[in-house]
């Protein structure tokens, strides 16, 4: 079929695939995005964990002892460091293990609990609790 001359616009086969390619990448884009929002959220949730395992590292070397259970905001008062907050209640026991309750990441993991537990010499720290996120493997 030729064009006629004069002619503007898309006909109406043309619009129909345009939707049908936006559609496509939205099934294989959305699920994507979500995935990498929320591996970066988990990424927040551990590094606030290092931040605070050093600082309570730090801690028991200064003084040969660990400060009394406290949440986020208590230890960054006595430790004098920044703690992302957005996606974990953060909490350090009288024994050191650093306890992150999941929040706001995605249904999936929201509630999980990850630990961090030192060893006798808070030289060594092991990992437990949710597994689906990128954990450092070395001490």
């Amino acid at each position: 079929m030729k064009a006629r001359r004069g002619t503007k616009g898309f006909t109406l086969i043309e619009v129909l695939i345009g939707i049908m390619v936006l559609a496509m990448l939205a099934v294989i884009a959305i699920p994507a995005h979500t995935r990498y929002a929320a591996r970066a959220k988990m990424g927040v949730v551990v590094e606030s964990m290092e931040a605070l395992k050093g600082a309570v590292a730090a801690y028991y070397a200064t003084n040969h002892s660990l400060p009394a259970s406290a949440d986020a905001r208590a230890i960054e008062s006595k430790f004098g460091i920044d703690i992302a907050t957005h996606y974990a209640t953060l909490r350090v026991d009288h024994t050191g293990v650093i306890t992150a309750t999941i929040r706001n990441v995605n249904a999936a993991t929201d509630g999980q609990i990850i630990t961090l537990t030192p060893d006798q010499t808070f030289t060594i720290w092991a990992w437990g609790g949710l597994r689906t996120c990128h954990m450092p493997s070395h001490p």
